[in-house]
């Protein structure tokens, strides 16, 4: 695994994304307080997942707020910094770009 490409979004936003979909979810219909701790509980999961894979060799993170950057901007940027990875290692040239 080289890249992980986290899409991510403040907890209101998330809500209101699950409410509005026609497919149901643990958190559509629920109290906002009870969506956040729901929200959180899933973030902080895979936080502690991405921190465990954080070493020499493990992937690169590339984090995107999908509430202030479009569909276009996030494939643009990844794609990007896809293409700064060097081949032999699956790591950064150089900077490595958001995280």
């Amino acid at each position: 695994l080289d890249v992980v490409v986290w899409l991510d979004a403040p907890n209101n936003v998330l809500r209101s994304r699950v409410n509005v979909r026609s497919q149901e979810h643990e958190i559509k219909g629920t109290a906002e307080a009870a969506a956040a701790a729901f929200i959180d509980r899933y973030r902080a999961s895979y936080e502690k997942v991405l921190a465990a894979m954080d070493r020499p060799g493990g992937p690169v993170v590339l984090r995107y707020d999908t509430s202030r950057l479009s569909a276009a901007e996030i494939a643009s940027d990844t794609i990007e910094q896809l293409g700064l990875l060097r081949p032999d290692t699956g790591r950064p040239a150089s900077g490595g770009g958001p995280s």
